[in-house]
């Protein structure tokens, strides 16, 4: 005869073996090698990050070709629309001088699994116990209506992490994947004319933004599909 007793020992068994088979599951995804800290994903993320400005009115083209001793980029970029835009293509590097607005210069970030985006775009300020004396910067150059410009780029191999915020927010230094199977070109577009609270401003024929000020938000990213590479 079956108890009542008899059925609940019966699916208990079976449900705490359930239970113990998760945690071990859990556990096992929780672990990985330990070292300096591996950059999985970026500030917007991989492909069409996420973001709330709406896509300017344009036309975008890039080509992302891996070579032996670099990776060539050429982008193109039309402005479709009847309003001017600036579309954010210098990275600031050092000089002689200090910092200049290089056109030639990107960012490399790590994406999503072995992903790296080299890019041309503003970023938020990343959470951190960091403080930053100041806000770094990005270049832009204004597009006109009907206007089109056109960059090529080589990015030397092999490839350096090189963020607007540093590479260590303070859990030590961030890599870049190892290998790197895939990577991504993106670019930076604002719709508008500039704002006093998007940075500096005008220095010559290049408006300078500071990255995580509310330009980002402003910001559009547009981004080619990933290329493998290797």
């Amino acid at each position: 005869m079956t108890t009542t007793a008899d059925a609940v020992r019966r699916w208990v068994r079976p449900a705490a073996f359930l239970v113990l088979l998760v945690a071990g599951v859990v556990l096992m995804a929780g672990c990985g090698d330990e070292g300096e800290p591996v950059e999985t994903s970026t500030e917007g993320g991989p492909g069409t990050p996420s973001q709330d400005a709406p896509r300017p009115d344009v036309d975008f083209v890039a080509e992302v070709t891996p070579g032996a001793e670099a990776i060539a980029v050429s982008w193109t970029l039309t402005n479709t629309s009847q309003a001017r835009m600036l579309v954010v293509d210098r990275v600031p590097r050092a000089s002689g001088a200090g910092l200049v607005q290089d056109p030639q210069a990107t960012y490399v970030v790590g994406g999503e699994g072995r992903l790296v985006q080299l890019t041309q775009r503003l970023y938020d300020e990343p959470e951190t116990t960091m403080s930053f004396a100041q806000p770094p910067t990005a270049g832009a150059t204004e597009l006109g209506p009907g206007e089109t410009l056109q960059r090529d780029l080589a990015v030397p191999l092999p490839l350096e992490r090189l963020s607007p915020w540093g590479n260590d927010l303070g859990d030590g230094p961030i890599e870049l994947p190892d290998p790197v199977t895939s990577v991504q070109f993106c670019l930076g577009v604002l719709a508008g004319d500039p704002q006093p609270s998007w940075g500096p401003g005008a220095e010559g024929d290049v408006v300078v933004l500071d990255h995580g000020s509310p330009a980002v938000a402003a910001q559009h990213v547009l981004c080619s599909d990933p290329t493998p590479v290797g």
